[in-house]
């Protein structure tokens, strides 16, 4: 009888089970790497699509400059044929290149709502591309680069003689495809210093004959002082204001660098020295307009005070408004009704009182009536818009403040003005276009806003 075989041992049938689902999970393990590597893939090919329908958008904004450059080009010589020379008032007529000049800077700061400083610097811009720098103009056109690198162009190329800006053009436009517009910025300056460095001196004379020191308001009751002068004198300032500040840091003082600089100019600025705890500097004339519940400290039907309106400015605190009335040596208060806001009285502490006609257009007004102007009445001209001379009245529907700039201009282009009976001011441009001018308070009392 033949003996039986010996049967497997199961630790050996375990073993084999163990190797295969090892193999196993080193086939699902390649599957999944597999799979992990595919959509790594496709992620980078996603991403790299991202990034290039953000170039084709950028290309595509670049050739909108330039199409923009190449319609205000259009706008400009199509007034430049078209323009009538006129005047009224008897007054001495601008030459014809004058009047087109104004008429093209009104009409595309109206149509695109921009100062008509930043208007006249794009006419110019745009001029100079379409007529001396057409290689820019062309790269800008196929998205070769930005309207930050045309205009460091155009600003330095103007600051060469005729015959060698097509040469400065040649030489730095390759770079503009390569730097970032700072960058690009400051190498445009070296060619050109390079390419002309005699007359260095003749331009900055030129340009510190442009320095001056700027304001204007900003949100949450602060502003901002621009002081723009020479290089050596603007950085001697910051260097001293710096040195001040870092003086004044110690464990005991919370304000941050920043902080302390803008106080050290305040207190520079307001007081004459440094540091101040006080603004004994402000002396100020203010003019204010008090909601009559809130000076009475009577919350309106919101449970809050209404705000004042200071004049230049615009909605501040009561407390705020107090403090300034305070320190003031004279100030205008402006009481409206508690419910329709409608003017009551205005009343004048100051020696010399003026005409309540002229008060109110100050206050209605508070900037110059050219829509898209914001020159304070305080540098402005009170303007009848039906002259004088021909039947034109002393009266609020027919009167207006215009800065010397845009007072000239009515009355040496065909541009129209005419009175709406809420306050809005309708100018006609030389195109036909109509533009709204709304006043800082309406008739009824109520703030334009």
């Amino acid at each position: 009888m033949r003996p039986r075989r010996a049967r497997r041992d199961r630790p050996h049938l375990d073993e084999v089970w163990r190797r295969s689902e090892a193999n196993l999970d080193e086939a699902y393990e390649a599957a999944r790497r597999a799979d992990v590597v595919q959509l790594n893939v496709a992620a980078d090919q996603s991403l790299g699509e991202a990034v290039d329908a953000l170039v084709a958008a950028e290309q595509r904004r670049s050739s909108a400059d330039a199409d923009r450059v190449e319609r205000i080009n259009a706008l400009r010589r199509a007034v430049e044929l078209k323009i009538d020379v006129t005047t009224s008032n008897g007054m001495r007529p601008w030459s014809q290149s004058a009047t087109a000049r104004r008429v093209v800077v009104s009409e595309v700061a109206a149509a695109l709502r921009i100062p008509e400083g930043s208007a006249q610097l794009l006419i110019n811009e745009s001029q100079v591309l379409g007529e001396t720098l057409t290689a820019t103009l062309g790269a800008l056109q196929r998205g070769e680069l930005s309207y930050r690198h045309a205009k460091s162009i155009v600003d330095h190329a103007q600051s060469l003689p005729e015959d060698l800006r097509r040469e400065f053009e040649t030489r730095v436009l390759p770079f503009a495809a390569k730097l970032t517009p700072s960058k690009f910025d400051l190498k445009a300056r070296t060619v050109r210093e390079r390419m002309d460095a005699t007359t260095i001196k003749t331009r900055h004379l030129s340009a510190l004959e442009k320095r001056e020191t700027t304001w204007e308001p900003a949100r949450d009751g602060m502003g901002w002082l621009h002081y723009y002068g020479s290089a050596e004198a603007t950085l001697a300032a910051y260097n001293r204001v710096t040195d001040k500040a870092v003086a004044l840091q110690g464990p005991d003082e919370s304000r941050t660098l920043s902080q302390l600089r803008a106080d050290v100019v305040a207190d520079l600025l307001l007081d004459g020295e440094a540091p101040s705890t006080g603004r004994a500097g402000i002396r100020p004339t203010v003019v204010l307009t008090i909601p009559a519940l809130s000076l009475l400290g009577v919350p309106s039907a919101s449970g809050e005070l209404e705000p004042a309106t200071l004049d230049g400015y615009g909605p501040i605190d009561i407390d705020v408004a107090r403090r300034l009335a305070g320190g003031a040596k004279s100030w205008i208060r402006v009481l409206t009704h508690p419910v329709t806001g409608v003017t009551l009285r205005v009343e004048n502490r100051k020696r010399t009182i003026p005409s309540a006609l002229r008060t109110w257009l100050r206050i209605r007004d508070r900037v110059c009536r050219k829509v898209g102007c914001n020159r304070s009445v305080r540098h402005s001209e009170i303007d009848h818009t039906q002259e004088w001379q021909h039947g034109g009245q002393h009266a609020h529907d027919n009167l207006a403040f215009l800065c010397p700039q845009h007072h000239a201009e009515k009355h040496h282009t065909s541009i129209g003005m005419r009175h709406l009976p809420n306050g809005d001011i309708e100018w006609t441009l030389p195109s036909g276009k109509t533009y709204i001018s709304e006043p800082d308070v309406r008739m009824d009392g109520h703030s334009a806003a």
